[in-house]
């Protein structure tokens, strides 16, 4: 990048085109944060029917229910390592992801609530989930980050 205006997209969203500009530039990434909110939470047990038989599932944990799915960019695939922010601590995504919505183990967040926060990407209390980390478990890169996600997604601008 050398402020050219030849293809200002990198610029605009605060990524540099190289690790080795032509001159000192200082950008900010744009995309911050990518957050939903816990549209549901329950301690599963036996009252709900048989034990689902999915990877991560055990009786007596707590689950959430997040308002984002692949059909809002997160990969379909979700990746084994996969975590969000609940209340400023780190809960593992459960699979399969879902078009409109991702499980979240909240058996170690016992204060979570309907309703609250969580952070795919961006900072809560102490506790960050970078882009890198994200572009890594993702499988693509930075660009791919932004592009994947979807039109229909609110974008606040600060």
């Amino acid at each position: 990048m050398d402020l050219d205006a030849v293809d200002p997209g990198a610029l605009f969203i605060g990524l540099p085109e190289t690790d080795r500009p032509a001159r000192p530039v200082t950008l900010r990434p744009a995309l911050r944060a990518i957050s939903t909110c816990l549209v549901s939470v329950k301690r599963i047990d036996y009252s709900l029917g048989p034990m689902p038989d999915l990877p991560g599932f055990r009786s007596g944990m707590t689950i959430g229910v997040l308002g984002m799915g692949w059909g809002d960019g997160f990969p379909r695939h979700l990746p084994a390592q996969a975590e969000a922010l609940v209340r400023g601590h780190r809960a593992r995504l459960l699979g399969p992801a879902h078009l409109e919505h991702l499980r979240i183990d909240l058996t170690d967040v016992p204060d979570a609530r309907f309703g609250d926060q969580v952070l795919l990407l961006g900072q809560q209390g102490n506790q960050t989930i970078t882009q890198d980390e994200i572009v890594a478990l993702w499988g693509t890169d930075v660009i791919g980050l932004y592009a994947q996600l979807r039109d229909h997604i609110p974008r606040v601008y600060v």
